[in-house]
Protein backbone atom coordinates (compact mmCIF):
# COMPACT_ATOMS: atom_id res chain seq x y z
CA UNK A 1 0.00 0.00 0.00
CA UNK A 2 1.10 3.38 -0.86
CA UNK A 3 1.92 6.20 1.55
CA UNK A 4 -0.64 8.25 0.04
CA UNK A 5 -3.17 5.67 0.36
CA UNK A 6 -2.45 5.03 3.36
CA UNK A 7 -2.94 8.79 4.41
CA UNK A 8 -6.29 8.75 2.21
CA UNK A 9 -7.78 5.14 4.04
CA UNK A 10 -6.63 6.69 7.36
CA UNK A 11 -8.52 10.18 6.38
CA UNK A 12 -12.02 8.29 5.23
CA UNK A 13 -11.54 5.96 8.46
CA UNK A 14 -11.64 8.79 10.40
CA UNK A 15 -14.11 11.14 8.37
CA UNK A 16 -16.51 8.25 7.23
CA UNK A 17 -17.80 9.70 3.54
CA UNK A 18 -15.36 12.72 1.97
CA UNK A 19 -15.94 14.92 -1.02
CA UNK A 20 -12.28 14.29 -3.39
CA UNK A 21 -11.47 17.80 -2.63
CA UNK A 22 -12.31 17.45 1.06
CA UNK A 23 -9.82 14.59 1.04
CA UNK A 24 -7.23 16.64 -0.60
CA UNK A 25 -7.57 19.01 1.44
CA UNK A 26 -7.42 16.90 4.71
CA UNK A 27 -4.11 14.87 3.59
CA UNK A 28 -2.43 18.13 2.60
CA UNK A 29 -2.03 15.87 -1.03
CA UNK A 30 -2.11 17.75 -4.63
CA UNK A 31 -5.91 16.94 -6.11
CA UNK A 32 -4.54 14.96 -8.98
CA UNK A 33 -2.40 12.13 -6.93
CA UNK A 34 -5.75 11.94 -4.52
CA UNK A 35 -7.91 10.97 -7.85
CA UNK A 36 -4.83 8.37 -8.83
CA UNK A 37 -4.66 6.92 -4.90
CA UNK A 38 -8.70 6.87 -5.19
CA UNK A 39 -8.86 4.96 -8.82
CA UNK A 40 -6.78 2.54 -7.25
CA UNK A 41 -8.02 1.77 -4.21
CA UNK A 42 -11.16 1.74 -5.38
CA UNK A 43 -10.62 -0.70 -7.92
CA UNK A 44 -8.40 -2.94 -5.82
CA UNK A 45 -12.13 -2.91 -3.73
CA UNK A 46 -11.15 -0.94 -0.39
CA UNK A 47 -12.92 2.58 -1.32
CA UNK A 48 -16.49 3.09 -3.18
CA UNK A 49 -17.20 6.42 -4.57
CA UNK A 50 -20.77 7.29 -5.35
CA UNK A 51 -21.99 10.45 -7.20
CA UNK A 52 -24.03 12.85 -5.13
CA UNK A 53 -27.83 12.86 -6.12
CA UNK A 54 -28.23 16.71 -6.07
CA UNK A 55 -25.32 16.97 -8.57
CA UNK A 56 -23.87 14.62 -10.02
CA UNK A 57 -20.97 16.43 -10.41
CA UNK A 58 -19.63 15.52 -7.18
CA UNK A 59 -18.08 12.64 -6.05
CA UNK A 60 -18.07 11.23 -2.43
CA UNK A 61 -15.66 8.30 -1.05
CA UNK A 62 -15.66 6.14 2.03
CA UNK A 63 -14.07 3.17 3.32
CA UNK A 64 -15.43 -0.45 1.64
CA UNK A 65 -16.01 -2.96 4.35
CA UNK A 66 -12.77 -4.39 3.19
CA UNK A 67 -11.04 -1.13 3.32
CA UNK A 68 -11.54 -0.39 6.57
CA UNK A 69 -10.70 -3.85 7.38
CA UNK A 70 -6.81 -3.82 5.86
CA UNK A 71 -6.40 0.21 7.16
CA UNK A 72 -7.09 -1.76 11.09
CA UNK A 73 -5.16 -4.38 10.38
CA UNK A 74 -2.34 -1.72 9.07
CA UNK A 75 -3.00 0.15 11.97
CA UNK A 76 -2.65 -2.52 14.56
CA UNK A 77 0.68 -3.96 12.61
CA UNK A 78 1.92 -0.37 12.83
CA UNK A 79 0.64 -0.08 16.94
CA UNK A 80 2.71 -3.17 17.26
CA UNK A 81 5.76 -1.69 16.06
CA UNK A 82 6.08 1.40 17.06
CA UNK A 83 5.35 -0.82 20.85
CA UNK A 84 8.34 -2.75 20.25
CA UNK A 85 10.64 -0.03 19.09
CA UNK A 86 10.22 2.72 22.34
CA UNK A 87 8.92 -0.20 24.92
CA UNK A 88 12.20 0.01 27.03
CA UNK A 89 12.50 4.29 26.67
CA UNK A 90 11.43 6.14 29.76
CA UNK A 91 8.53 8.59 29.17
CA UNK A 92 10.94 11.47 29.54
CA UNK A 93 13.20 9.72 26.81
CA UNK A 94 9.66 9.80 24.91
CA UNK A 95 8.91 13.52 25.22
CA UNK A 96 12.13 14.58 24.41
CA UNK A 97 12.20 12.94 21.16
CA UNK A 98 8.47 14.23 20.48
CA UNK A 99 9.80 17.74 21.09
CA UNK A 100 12.52 17.13 18.51
CA UNK A 101 10.57 15.80 15.86
CA UNK A 102 7.51 18.72 16.46
CA UNK A 103 10.91 21.28 15.96
CA UNK A 104 11.84 19.24 12.76
CA UNK A 105 7.81 18.95 12.09
CA UNK A 106 7.83 23.20 11.88
CA UNK A 107 11.40 23.64 10.36
CA UNK A 108 10.09 21.39 7.09
CA UNK A 109 6.44 23.31 7.15
CA UNK A 110 8.50 26.75 7.44
CA UNK A 111 9.35 28.37 3.95
CA UNK A 112 12.78 28.44 2.50
CA UNK A 113 14.39 31.22 2.99
CA UNK A 114 15.10 33.14 -0.01
CA UNK A 115 18.89 32.73 -0.37
CA UNK A 116 21.55 35.20 -1.35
Amino acid sequence: MSRPGIAIMATLAHNAELRVGEIARLTRLESPLVSRELNRLVDEGYAVRRADPADGRVAWVSLSENGLDAYQAYRRATDDIIAETFGAWHSDELHHLAGLLERVLADFARPPSAGP
